[in-house]
């Protein structure tokens, strides 16, 4: 049997899997050299598909950040990108909901993984709109067993916006906690995780979310004996932002060390390509065992969608 799995959100890729064996994934901005592309009913048209698939899949599953039918998506909704990508691969069975994201992440890290049982972590920018409108995960804890699943405790933070001078607005509302499902779920304005440097990047003249990477390395030039011709009011800003946000993540990792007492842990999402931060959670847990899920970014998509179908269950 031949499965694809495709991400339709930034950092698009194709997963293609003969029977349960993952054999190749294409990141679609080396074919269409348009870093960060996301796909839209107007631009939908995958090359690595064009170039890699020479048969009819027998069935795809579909990944994304939850790009529902509103104002803000318009006709470029996930339902509406998918329909066109459907025809390029002559409308084969599929899988979609827009419930999950960070659940994607978890099994992606997972799969590459060499732990049978172990906790996930997974930051971003924001993932799916679960269980209230406008609130998306930000930051999330698993349980993974062999092929067992479960959501354990979520972050759901409303998006912030940016307003027209570039600045963030967000609020600073109390926390509110539910439990959903088995489910420990905060609902918050905080802007928290990977969207702190979407946030602090546009405050320094970046491009948010997308150059991320460049607020991290940034912060390192704080440490550095040489000064070099920057502003270091900014230099200062990323530093701070490297700091908190690894004090957040290490309560994050004490937090899901106390559900299961385990010490394999896997940690996903954009936020886990700040290389950085993640070698100071070796050095400060050094009888834990860290896995840093090479696919981090929504590239792993794609594998983590066919994951959670075929092998999975959708038990989470």
């Amino acid at each position: 049997m031949n499965y694809l799995g495709i991400n339709i959100s930034h950092e698009a890729s194709v997963a293609y899997f003969k029977d349960k064996q993952l054999v190749n994934v294409w990141y679609e901005d080396r074919y269409n050299y348009k870093k960060h592309w996301e796909p839209t009913v107007n631009d939908s048209f995958y090359f690595s598909i064009l170039m890699n698939i020479d048969f009819k899949p027998d069935f795809v599953c579909y990944g994304s950040y939850d790009k529902r039918n509103s104002w803000w998506y318009g006709k470029d909704d996930d339902e509406s990108v998918i329909a066109e990508i459907q025809k390029q691969l002559g409308n084969p069975p599929y899988y979609f909901t827009g419930s999950e994201h960070h659940v994607y992440h978890a099994l992606c890290g997972k799969y590459f993984s060499p732990f049978n049982e172990a906790m996930a972590i997974v930051i971003d920018a924001g993932g799916a709109q679960t269980h209230k409108p406008g609130y998306q995960e930000m930051q999330s804890i698993y349980y993974v067993k062999n092929n067992f699943v479960k959501k354990l405790w979520c972050h759901y933070s409303c998006r912030t916006f940016l307003e027209l001078d570039g600045t963030w607005k967000h609020g600073y509302a109390p926390v509110i906690v539910k439990n959903i499902n088995g489910t420990e779920c905060e609902f918050s304005a905080l802007s928290v995780g990977a969207n702190e440097f979407n946030r602090v990047g546009f405050q320094l003249g970046f491009r948010g979310g997308k150059d991320a990477g460049k607020v991290m390395g940034l912060a390192a030039y704080a440490d550095s004996k040489k000064k070099y011709d920057l502003d270091y009011d900014k230099v200062r800003q990323a530093k701070e932002l490297q700091e908190e946000t690894f004090e957040q993540t290490c309560k994050l990792i004490e937090k899901a060390h106390k559900y299961k007492n385990l010490n394999n842990f896997i940690l996903s999402g954009g936020y886990f390509l700040n290389c950085t931060n993640n070698f100071k959670y070796v050095k400060k847990y050094p009888h834990l065992n860290f896995f840093v899920d090479p696919m981090a970014w929504d590239g792993g998509i794609s594998i983590g969608a066919h994951l959670y179908y075929h092998e999975y269950n959708k038990r989470c």
